[in-house]
């Protein structure tokens, strides 16, 4: 997953690509993290995986 930040617009995406046109400052989330978007706030975190 990708999350693009914008000028008072966030971004949730599966590529880049899909984004890249509103937005060039992404971050990339790699298995087991989540992103929580709010207004005007995003904070990025690990989760642990149960099993």
């Amino acid at each position: 997953m990708v999350v693009g930040i914008g000028e008072n617009e966030n971004f949730i995406a599966s590529d880049v690509s899909a984004i890249i046109a509103h937005t060039k400052q992404v971050i990339y989330l790699e298995d087991g993290e989540i992103a929580i978007i709010k207004k005007m706030i995003l904070s990025q975190n690990l989760v642990s995986m149960m099993t």
